[in-house]
């Protein structure tokens, strides 16, 4: 067990400026998203000359008067998750802050990181305990730990009813700026993050259409609530950008994507994929891709909506399936395309990102970026039963290899 000392206990950051108190309506794919924090950690190995146990570059002060200012256009941040009287989860953007952790830890970058993989101790070490279940409750919390290396990891925590993916590293890329002196026009970039939910609104009366979802238990996870979900564990894969270019040139793609500016969850899944593991196993790599693309194609307007609509039902309406995904199913989220690595503070940028966890359920596959450049190839992590993870290591770099 890595030894830590809690260096500052439960510093609360406020915003920089007074925010007027209102509350912040949340959509259905919030309400719908796992009510868990993603936590992802920044590694900043130590640059030369740095003293043990960090120092210089790396001020902890430096980083509570950005954050401070950061929470200025992402005020949500600041707020706290609340239960309204009618029974539906909201934010109430009253300012008073998140709450900021400075630690160290008796360990050094290479040991946790040489060969990391997601572990309950990695997240005892790194991550704030705080229930998200337990409203109301804090929309963020971060954490900076010095590593007696000299280096430092960053550990930032997001509650995922309010923030996704692409807004996770939208705030990071922002709250970096600021530390480094840019101004605030110019860390949030072109576009301020965007709060209204308007748009995924329900209609009203929500509409059922022929062809709505059929498969609503991918959309309505409560993680929390599960009991007794099979035992896995988590493996990190990596590929190098050889590999990775020869997969992308065979399957005629990339996939990569930009970044939005609105900020909450506005990702759903795709439809499920009809097929047999044979067929993905036996087929060319662009036939598989060609499928993925087709039901990604298939997600539009018309589909959006029909989500929306099913979970405005009534609860006995909705045909709610099993809590945790079969054990036969695999559910993929890709970062690629995210500035993970666009979080340079003022002592470089991270040698790596990943997350502390990447789901509470087997059968989640998490694709991110390895490094700043393409050339630093991809990384996939899997959570999967023990048993099947042998299988798994010849399916990836033997058989698609």
């Amino acid at each position: 067990m890595t030894k830590m000392e809690v260096v500052e206990t439960a510093m609360v950051v406020t915003p920089s400026e007074e925010m007027r108190r209102q509350g912040l309506w949340l959509s259905n794919l919030d309400l719908q998203s796992p009510h868990i924090y993603t936590t992802v950690l920044n590694y900043y190995p130590a640059p030369a000359g740095r003293p043990e146990h960090g120092g210089g570059a790396c001020d902890p002060e430096r980083l509570k008067v950005a954050l401070a200012r950061a929470l200025v256009p992402f005020y949500p941040l600041a707020g706290r998750l609340c239960l309204g009287e009618d029974g539906r989860r909201y934010v109430d953007c009253n300012g008073e802050g998140v709450r900021f952790f400075v630690a160290r830890a008796d360990v050094t970058g290479p040991e946790l990181f040489k060969d990391y993989q997601p572990s309950p101790e990695v997240t005892e070490t790194f991550v704030p305990d705080m229930p998200p279940e337990e409203l109301p409750c804090m929309v963020a919390l971060f954490q900076l730990t010095f590593l007696k290396c000299g280096g430092v990891v960053l550990s930032s925590s997001f509650h995922h009813a309010v923030v996704d993916g692409t807004s996770l590293f939208h705030f990071m890329q922002s709250w970096s700026r600021l530390a480094r002196g840019l101004d605030a026009a110019e860390a949030v970039g072109p576009q301020a993050p965007f709060h209204d939910r308007t748009s995924l609104r329900a209609r009203a009366p929500p509409l059922q259409q022929m062809g709505a979802p059929p498969a609503p238990a991918a959309h309505s996870l409560n993680f929390a609530a599960t009991s007794c979900p099979r035992a896995f564990v988590a493996r990190v894969y990596p590929f190098p950008h050889t590999l990775v270019h020869e997969l992308t040139s065979r399957c005629c793609g990339s996939g990569a994507t930009g970044v939005s500016s609105f900020f909450g969850n506005a990702a759903l899944q795709a439809p499920a994929l009809p097929r047999r593991v044979g067929d993905v196993i036996d087929g060319p790599p662009a036939s598989v891709v060609g499928m993925i693309m087709d039901a990604v194609n298939s997600v539009d307007d018309t589909y959006v909506r029909a989500v929306v609509d099913y979970h405005e039902l009534p609860k006995e309406n909705l045909v709610l399936g099993a809590m945790e995904p079969p054990e036969s199913d695999v559910a993929m989220v890709s970062w690629l395309g995210m500035p993970l690595y666009d979080a340079d503070f003022g002592w470089g940028v991270p040698e790596l990102v990943m997350p502390t966890t990447v789901s509470v359920f087997s059968g989640m596959v998490l694709v991110l970026p390895r490094g700043l450049d393409k050339e630093s190839g991809i990384i996939v992590v899997v959570n999967l039963e023990p048993e099947y993870l042998p299988a798994l290591k010849k399916l990836l770099y033997d058989v698609v290899l």
